[in-house]
């Protein structure tokens, strides 16, 4: 197993962690711009978006190269978040 937060193979932790983690940062904001009345991509939501990047549960990062934790990294974001974010914003009304 890999030791690094997100490691290549699906199977490092059983399953696609893709499936888990499915949201980059742009698919991120278009959830909640689709999610919320009252998001705006601003400091606010910068600020809240910071802490969740560094916890495993909210977030984790792909390396380009798995086998170099300096080469290019993308931030994926889980589900979990939106249990965040719904504290902070209004929902749609439907």
């Amino acid at each position: 197993m890999d030791s690094r937060p997100f490691c290549a193979s699906a199977a490092c932790e059983g399953g696609s962690l893709l499936e888990k983690y499915p949201y980059d940062s742009a698919d991120l904001a278009r959830k909640l711009r689709e999610r919320y009345s009252d998001f705006k991509q601003d400091k606010r939501y910068y600020k809240l978006k910071a802490p969740l990047e560094s916890d495993e549960k909210y977030c984790r990062v792909r390396y380009l190269d798995p086998k170099n934790p300096r080469s290019g990294s993308k931030k994926f974001f889980g589900t979990e978040v939106f249990k965040v974010f719904d504290l902070h914003y209004q929902h749609n009304k439907k």
